[in-house]
Formats: C-alpha cells, structure tokens, sequence
C-alpha cells in the first residue's frame, strides 16, 4: 500500500508539473513538504513536552534509604525510612509521608523508634525566599506561556518560508516569461533572415540587409543564451522548495514551466488591514517580555532571606487510627527552623539588574518591531497601488507596440519602410514585454510581502 501510496503521489505531483506550476501548487507543496515546514509543526510538540518537563517538577517523589553498622560481633544500629514527598504550587509547601524503623544497641538516643515502627506526615514551607515563587512554579510558567506563543511562533516560521518561496517563484516566473520573449524573438529572426535573403536573391533587397537581419540573428540568440541561463539559474533556486513526501528533494526538470492566471492575480482585492498586536512576531514578542518578567520575579527572590520551617508528625505504627492525630501540635512531633542568608548579596543584585536589562531590550525590540510592520503595510500599500497602474500602463504599452511593429512591418513588405526600422520597433516590444513581466512579478512579490506584515500570508 505504501509503494502503491508513493507512485500515485510521483504520479500526481509529475501531472501537475506537466500543466505548469501554479502559485497555488506551489505554496501547497511548501507547506506540506518542505523540511521547514515539518520543523514548524514540531514547535507545538516541542511546547507540549515542555509543559509537561515542567509539571514533572511538581509530580511525588518515592525515596528511601537503610543505613547500618556492625562491630565487633555487634549491631550498632540499622535505620531503615522510607516515604513519599509531595511538592505542591501553594507557596513552595512541600508534603511528606514516611515510615521510619530504627533499631541497635548504639543507636543514637535521638533515632528510637517503636518496635512496629514510626510513622511520619510532614510538612516544609519557605516563609522567606521561595514563598512567592521559585523554579519549579517560575518553570511551569514560563512553559504554559511558550506553549501559547508556540502556535504563533509556528506561523511565524512559516509565513517567512512562504515569503521567501514566493520571492524565489516570482523570479522564477519572470525569468520563465523572458524565456519566452527571447524564443519567440528569435524565431521571428530566423524567419525574417531567411525572407530577407530570399529578397535578396531576387535582387529586391541590398546585401547590407542581409547582414543586419543576420547580426540581428546573432543578437537574439545570445538574449537568448542568457535569458536561459537565468531560467536555469532560478529553476535551481526554485527546486530549494521543492519536496516530496518523507523529505525526498524532488530533482530539478528544466521542463517545468510557470502557470498563472494573470488576469484572477492582477485583480487582487486589498486585504482588512489588521492591528499590528495580531502580528505572530509581536505575540512572540510578548510572551518573551512575560517569560522575562518571570525570571525577574524568580531573581528578586533571591534578595531574600532563606528561611524555612519543617514540621514533622510522628506516630507509632499500630496506634490506634482515631487516636494518632489528637496531640498534633502538643505532642509527638518534630519541628525545624533552618535559615541562610550571604552577607552581600551582589549576585542576586546582578541578576536582578541583567534580567531588568533583558526586559527593556526586549521592550524596545517588541517596540522597533511594531513601528517596522506599521511601516511596511503602509509602503507595501502603496507600492502595491503603484504598482498596480504600472502594469496597467504597460499592458496597454506593449498593445500599442505590437501594433506599431505590425505596422512598420506591413510597410517593410511594401517597400516603404528600413529593416532598421523594423529591427528598432521590435526591440522596444521585446523591451516592454520584458518590463511588464518584471513588474508583474513585482508585484506579485508586494502582495506577499504586505500579507506577511499583515499577519495574513499563513492562516
């Protein structure tokens, strides 16, 4: 099924290469195919493993442990415990449930224990650094708001591969329609080459208008010579965005010729200008800042004092249920207060101060870049407008040389006009047609390049 699967695909995709190649074939094989492509679709994965990185840190730890000595024929003593610690997001408190059995001739007074055993349910809290937050909690956080800025991180990634493929097509096009400006050109050399000098020979035409349509000849086969060589050239460039299924990187087919309807992209309807704060590069932008502020939090924590209080219930194992937890706070406990704090704390002013400098960097990038995209959908908009009536006038420019080229060869055969003449009308058609493709492609590459400002060129 799977090879069956493959050829169908081979099949269809050299179909659709023998047609033409459509913008929207082309984008569709992109998106669908191209290594970047894949890679931006990992990024929700990526975010998802993240999240759930960060909430191991919050999932219940078994432990235990046995330690023992014996000498001299003696057991000096045998502490075995074991339990389960739970961490919890409520202020950094941390749970714990153990049972504990100590036994020996030298154990240490402190270690006792009852014959069945000592169970334990405790509790550790930070009053001091860690109460608000600490790297678990600033983790979790972190990893919730990249797993919103994922999706946009995701678009992101491909609205730039598409602007970048588009560009690359655009070229490609143009240099596919000057192809093709150049064979027609040349056949209409050959012809006339070989009408002149037939001419000639029946001593209508001098034998200097021979040598002019051959150096005209000559002329066209050159343009055409470079006009291949750039088709070639962006054929290549092209086949960078080509892709097949499984990451096979379709072969380069000269063959392979553009298809546009002109008339449906030509008449481009202007998209909703959308707030430059939908962008997905401002969005990324902003869960950056979040994430900054984040760790700003987690540093300003560490101004603060260590200061930590344990609290541990001790019961014996085969007391009684509903008289274990009566003496909680009276009686049968265990109770801690540890403290640290440096005397300086200038790391943790440093890491304040670089994470403040971190944020307003972040900021002023975050600020940059809306003024940029503000910018470049009001000049991409208006380019877009120039453009536009450019490609009207030309169309209408290379009509009218067409005609006067009819004309001046209409009068050539009459007898009434120079080969020269017909040779310059012909070029400056060539010129024309040669200009519209370009600007055509132009402005193909302003529409891509306004919905990706627009937030607009990937849905």
């Amino acid at each position: 099924m799977r090879i069956l699967a493959t050829i169908s695909l081979t099949l269809l995709f050299c179909k659709v290469m023998a047609q033409g190649l459509t913008p929207d074939a082309f984008i569709k094989q992109v998106l669908e195919n191209h290594p970047e492509a894949k890679n931006a679709d990992l990024m929700l994965d990526m975010a998802r493993k993240q999240m759930t990185s960060a909430r191991g840190n919050f999932d219940p730890i078994l432990y235990g442990g046995a330690t023992g000595k014996n000498y001299d024929e003696s057991e000096y003593f045998d502490i075995k415990e074991g339990g389960v610690k739970l961490p919890t997001r409520l202020g950094g408190l941390e749970l714990k449930a153990a049972y504990q059995v100590n036994e020996g001739v030298r154990l240490n007074p402190q270690n006792y224990t009852p014959e069945d055993g000592l169970v334990i349910a405790g509790a550790s809290l930070p009053v001091g650094k860690g109460l608000f937050t600490d790297k678990a909690r600033t983790s979790l956080k972190q990893a919730s708001n990249d797993k919103k800025s994922a999706p946009f991180e995701r678009q992101l990634s491909l609205m730039n591969l598409i602007l970048n493929a588009l560009k690359v097509y655009w070229n490609w096009v143009y240099s596919d329609r000057s192809k093709d400006v150049f064979e027609e050109a040349l056949d209409l050399a050959k012809f006339r080459f070989v009408s002149v000098k037939a001419r000639y020979e029946t001593g209508d035409l001098a034998a200097v208008d021979t040598l002019e349509a051959f150096i005209q000849l000559q002329n066209r086969q050159a343009q055409l010579q470079d006009a291949n060589i750039s088709f070639y050239a962006n054929s290549y460039q092209l086949n960078n965005f080509l892709w097949k299924d499984k990451l096979e990187a379709s072969k380069v087919d000269t063959s392979v010729r553009s298809s546009v309807d002109w008339e449906t992209m030509l008449n481009w309807q202007a998209e909703t200008l959308n707030p430059v704060g939908e962008h997905p590069a401002i969005r990324v932008y902003q869960f950056k800042v979040q994430n900054l502020v984040l760790d700003k939090r987690l540093k300003l924590e560490s101004l603060k004092p260590e200061l930590d209080i344990h609290y541990n219930f001790l019961s014996g194992a085969n007391e009684p249920f509903n008289e274990r937890f009566d003496p909680v706070l009276t009686d049968n406990y265990k109770f801690g207060v540890s403290a640290k704090f440096p005397l300086f704390v200038r790391k943790g002013i440093g890491d304040v101060g670089m994470a403040n400098v971190k944020i307003r960097s972040t900021e002023n990038d975050l600020s940059l870049k809306s003024r940029e995209l503000e910018n470049k959908q009001k000049a991409n908009i208006l380019n877009i407008s120039f453009l536009g009536s450019q490609v009207d006038v030309l169309e209408e420019n290379v009509s009218n040389y067409r005609r006067l080229l009819e004309a001046e060869r209409q009068k050539f055969r009459n007898g009434e006009s120079s080969l020269f003449l017909v040779n310059s009308r012909e070029s400056k058609l060539i010129e024309s047609e040669l200009k519209l493709a370009k600007t055509r492609s132009a402005f193909m590459k302003e529409i891509a390049s306004f919905q990706w400002a627009n937030g607009s060129l990937v849905q």
